[in-house]
């Protein structure tokens, strides 16, 4: 069923999602089979209900705004008579077909269900020789925001690929071409789907306007295609046809919409499957207009009801006009051709209508199966493949071109050949696949062509051992084929080279070698011009290296040299420094970029002004040293450093280190925190004058210590070894020490005052609480190597140390703002609950967190919350904001038990209990919020251990110093039931604790 074995999978190979499985049983479960005759027809035929997705009972009447469109359309049909002449036509076939019929008084009062009215149009249908004109359906037309299509389902795609189709329709010698008359048309409506396609009509103006109803499928409706395909294929498994095994398979696979394309090696035996076919439709209500056979002068003759006079339409199709698919094909010649339009305004694909196809891909005459062959390419601008058929038969060798297909590179792979060639390679794979699924001829032997070794290559070995790139695209060509069918040709014997070059309309006629393949195929395969992987494995060794991953430094894409080209205003060099400069001249790293910035301006003025005419010249400094002028001048300072220098390979291996386009050693970071959109920093050896210049300027924008002075160096260059010297000196007397004060960056001095007075309170409240408590304080220091004896402080600090490296090291925040990011990420961390009391009369938990001991506080949060940034868009806060949401995503991961004391591993643990306060651990948890709950119901296992609860969560916040009762907490608070396992929630306070 469906041309599956299972009877679940949709036709032409398509998988269907879970929604798609139900709607097309809502659309089969709709279709009723009619074997006798009922008022609709004598004949048997389908009934089908839509698949609705609401009650339409609940659809308005539309009548008047139908009534108006139709007045509309009216008017501009009187401007137009022909038009209008047309129009009429139409409208009364449809009733003589009964496709439409005239709603008496007595059937518009006697029904009491739903009503809705569809307006309609007229539309000129240049593609048909029946039906010139067509009436248009406006099933989406609105009426108080709703329309017809709005309450349908609208099914599954159950069209075969049109690709497929055609495939199969060239496999035979002899082809059949049919058409049904009305398809959609050819399934009747229920009663109920009639009174809700009325539609309004009348001859003249003069006469009243009357109601009409469709009473059959309409082609504007959205689940029409699906029910109308669905019902063709279930009348071909009807029990009565079982025995009709090909005549099936033809309706179910090459059928697309109201076409159908089949094709045999026998005439007879084509006549009789066609006549078979027109059985089989005939008892669902589906009539074919005459077959085309091929060879044939034209569409056979046959009595058609005269419907009267039509509007011809210019570019209308003639009798003799045939179509397949939206390709032109002419019967007596047995050809394909591109369908040509009539205003066209490029003359070239103008010209591709003369280009035409020979359609039957089998000869007669044939000896043996044929050979299936495919060929590659792939250049800086295209990709593609191209599949032939190799016959021998009596009159010797056919070749016939089957399909082919290529592609434009994308603008991130822009000149990089070798990944062009190796997709090339993948098309091939795939029109091999492509024709074994849906064609069926028989291919006796395969051959895969390619003109690159590297790619032979790489296909004959695993696909491990490559970068991402080739190794998914090595992987499906071995999956899909067989490694020893592919083989090495020439350049110039690749007929995939026209996908890669393009050509004209005349590369491509009849008696091209496009169309009738390379001169060697007919040859007997000993002479072909072609090698094997084993012959071409010396030649290719070398070239394999650069796609195989040897190191993490090889791995530098287009998109980062293209990156690397935008920063670069000019061509870095490191002579200017080596000749020019005296680098240990300078003390400061300033002055040197400054200076080899300004010798960079003098020689580009020099340049533009032609001086070397003038008999004196002067290079005068004029504006402001530009920050790319001193990027540029700084990255020529460090080109000129690692001149000369061989850095380990260790330690390029270790890092991400790479040469950029300029020639300039970059450093990524370590391969373990590499990410491709980061900045990339000079690498410098240690021993270079610029090294010690870039420490000094470190040390003097902070003296820090050696850790934050690297880390400074850093956001410049990457040294490899961080040289630290530690002076001596003698004891100086005790009133030139001073006590070590809070570093202040650029304050003002009122801030200075305030800091020494809150210095103040500090010593005032540390001596009161030595007067009450004592002085007699013992302090216990923990040995550093023993980390266990303070292991929830040893926690929470590897906690908050994963959280603060998911910040990245992309960022390019100051100082100040870094600090910023430091101190609300400690305030988040700070607001974990630590106590939590219960308030049973107003149904809520209130929590004491460690900032509620710290600091106090009168408010119910410590947190800022997130900036309204369409208000407030600065983009330095903006990048502070994302930093510490990143640390709060990271750490409510992480943070939970790990925060908490447990008991050691010997030890029994307590079960969790009903009434238990717990922190439910949410890794979707909102910023700054902490999810507490109350168990009301446990799950123990046979041992008796609580694997899971029930858990009541409760509104939960901050308790304040100072809380006054709010009038709103009176009212009853909503409570959300979860059921949770115990190993993600974290007990606060047992029930024991509370009573």
């Amino acid at each position: 069923m469906w041309g599956c074995r299972c009877g679940n999978c949709q036709p032409g190979g398509k998988e269907m999602t879970l929604a798609e499985e139900k709607e097309l049983d809502l659309v089969r479960s709709g279709l009723t089979y009619v074997t006798g005759g009922d008022k609709h027809c004598k004949d048997p035929h389908w009934h089908s209900k839509y698949p609705w997705k609401e009650n339409p009972a609940t659809m308005p009447n539309n009548k008047r705004a139908v009534e108006a469109t139709f007045l509309r359309t009216e008017r501009q049909l009187s401007k137009e008579p022909d038009w209008k002449s047309a129009y009429a036509t139409q409208v009364h076939e449809m009733v003589n077909r009964r496709a439409a019929m005239k709603l008496p008084l007595e059937a518009l009062k006697s029904w009491t269900g739903p009503v809705w009215y569809i307006s309609h149009l007229i539309a000129p249908n240049p593609h048909s020789v029946s039906t010139p004109v067509r009436l248009v359906w406006n099933s989406s037309q609105k009426y108080k925001g709703l329309s017809l299509n709005d309450m349908l389902i609208k099914g599954p795609d159950v069209l075969n690929p049109i690709r497929a189709v055609l495939l199969r329709f060239r496999a035979g010698v002899y082809a059949a071409l049919g058409d049904i008359r009305k398809m959609y048309n050819s399934v009747w409506l229920e009663d109920q789907e009639v009174h809700l396609h009325r539609f309004l009509w009348r001859d003249s103006e003069d006469q009243a306007i009357e109601d009409y109803a469709i009473t059959r499928v309409n082609i504007g409706d959205k689940p029409a295609g699906c029910i109308a395909q669905v019902a063709m294929r279930e009348t071909a498994n009807l029990p009565q046809f079982r025995h009709f095994t090909a005549e099936r398979r033809v309706v179910e696979e090459d059928a697309y919409v109201d076409d159908i394309l089949t094709s045999h090696n026998d005439l007879v035996q084509l006549k009789t499957l066609t006549s078979n076919v027109e059985e089989i439709l005939k008892a669902g209500g589906f009539h074919m207009k005459p077959w085309v056979y091929s060879g044939q002068s034209g569409r056979a003759k046959a009595k058609i009801m005269n419907i009267g006079p039509t509007m011809i339409l210019p570019n209308q199709l003639t009798e003799d006009d045939n179509k397949a698919l939206g390709l032109g094909y002419t019967v007596d010649s047995d050809k394909l051709h591109v369908m040509r339009g009539r205003h066209q305004a490029l003359e070239e694909y103008t010209e591709l209508s003369n280009v035409k196809f020979t359609r039957p891909l089998t000869p007669s005459n044939l000896l043996e199966r044929p050979s299936g062959i495919t060929f590659s390419d792939g250049s800086e601008h295209a990709y593609g493949a191209v599949l032939y058929l190799r016959w021998i038969c009596s009159e010797g060798v056919v070749i016939r071109l089957v399909e082919a297909k290529a592609k434009l590179t994308p603008l991130d792979h822009k000149g990089d050949p070798v990944k062009a060639e190796m997709c090339g390679a993948v098309f091939a794979a795939r029109l091999k696949n492509y024709f074994q699924r849906h064609c069926r001829i028989e291919v006796g032997r395969w051959y895969h062509f390619v003109d690159s070794q590297t790619i032979l290559g790489a296909i004959q070995r695993e696909s491990y051992g490559y970068k991402t790139f080739f190794a998914n695209r090595i992987g499906e060509i071995q999956n899909s084929t067989d490694v020893n069918d592919w083989r090495w040709i020439p350049g110039q014997s690749n007929v995939a080279d026209t996908i890669t070059r393009g050509a004209s309309p005349q590369d491509l006629m009849e008696d091209s070698e496009w169309q009738s393949g390379p001169k060697f195929l007919s040859l007997p395969e000993n002479e072909w011009p072609t090698m094997s992987a084993k012959d071409v494995a010396a030649q290719a060794r070398e070239n394999l290296i650069k796609i195989q991953k040897k190191a993490f430094s090889a791995a530098l894409t287009k998109e980062d040299q293209v990156k690397q080209q935008a920063q670069s205003s000019r061509r870095l060099t490191g002579e200017v420094v080596q000749k020019l400069v005296d680098v240990k001249r300078f003390s400061t790293l300033l002055k040197l970029v400054k200076t080899v910035a300004w010798i960079w301006r003098a020689v580009e003025k020099f340049l533009s002004v032609n001086a070397l005419d003038k008999a004196k010249w002067e290079a005068v400094p004029s504006g402001v040293i530009t920050a790319t002028e001193r990027e540029d001048a700084f990255r020529d300072i460090c080109l000129a450093a690692q001149d000369g220098v061989c850095f380990p390979e260790t330690t390029t291996d270790r890092l991400v280190v790479y040469r950029d386009t300029t020639g300039l050693l970059v450093c990524g970071g370590r391969i373990q925190s590499f990410k491709k959109e980061g900045k990339a920093v000079p690498l410098l050896p240690y021993c270079a004058w610029v090294s010690t210049l870039l420490a000094r300027e470190a040390h003097c924008e902070a003296h820090d210590g050696i850790a934050g002075t690297v880390l400074r160096m850093r956001k410049k260059a990457k040294l490899l070894t961080s040289l630290s010297k530690v002076y001596f000196s003698e004891r100086a007397p005790k009133e030139n020490l001073v006590r070590p004060r809070h570093k202040f960056h650029r304050c003002k001095a009122v801030l200075t005052d305030l800091y020494s007075f809150l210095e103040k309170q500090d010593k005032v409240m540390l001596e009161e609480m030595a007067v009450r408590n004592g002085t007699s304080w013992s302090w216990r220091i923990l040995p550093a190597d023993s980390p266990h004896r303070n292991g929830a402080a040893e926690a929470a600090v590897r906690i908050t140390k994963k959280a603060l490296q998911s910040l990245g090291g992309g960022t390019n925040l100051t100082y100040s703002e870094f600090a910023t990011v430091l101190q609300v990420a400690a305030n988040l961390a700070n607001e974990r609950p630590i106590d939590a009391q219960v308030q049973s009369h107003e149904g809520c938990v209130q929590y004491i967190s460690p900032n509620s001991l710290l600091l106090g506080r009168a408010s119910q949060t410590g947190d800022l919350q997130t900036f309204d940034f369409e208000n407030y868009p600065y983009k330095r806060l903006r990048e502070i904001q994302t930093q510490v949401k990143s640390f709060w995503k990271s750490w409510c991961q992480l943070a939970g038990p790990n925060l908490f004391v447990r008991s050691k591993w010997h030890t029994a643990e307590r079960n969790v209990a009903v009434g238990d306060i717990v922190w439910l651990c949410d890794q979707n948890a909102l910023r700054g919020q902490f999810k507490l709950a109350s168990v009301i119901s446990v799950n123990p296992d046979p041992k008796g251990v609580v694997r899971d609860v029930r858990v009541r969560v409760s509104l939960s916040n901050c308790a304040p110093m100072q809380t006054t009762k709010s009038k709103d907490k009176e009212d009853k608070i909503q409570h959300t039931i979860l059921h949770r396992d115990v190993r993600r929630l974290v007990v606060l306070i047992p029930i024991e604790e509370q009573q």
